[in-house]
């Protein structure tokens, strides 16, 4: 990956706004007409054109699909868990060391 949107894709973040300003910029019904990138395929530079959609996500505001992964902040009931996890952790760890 080269550019997004005319811009240096050098991040995730960098990205993410080519995506944003891209669907910002979309038609009537949100439809965009795509996000313009410039990668390097097998030593050549190609210019290519990324579909935008949208995707139901479970509660997620913000997805990006980039380089095989997807990218989405944390979610409630994801952090609920983590939490949940980190004190049970602390408190089976004070037991382990009472003894």
């Amino acid at each position: 990956m080269l550019t997004a949107g005319g811009e240096p894709a050098v991040s995730f973040r960098a990205m993410e706004e080519a995506a944003a300003k891209a669907a910002a910029t979309g038609g009537a019904e949100g439809a965009s007409e795509g996000l313009p990138l410039t990668v390097l395929r097998q030593g050549a530079v190609v210019e290519v054109t990324a579909e935008l959609g949208s995707e139901p996500c479970g509660g997620t505001g913000r997805l990006l699909h980039w380089a095989g992964g997807v990218l989405r902040s944390t979610t409630p009931p994801t952090l609920s868990l983590l939490l949940l996890f980190l004190l049970l952790l602390s408190s089976s760890s004070a037991c382990l060391c009472e003894h």
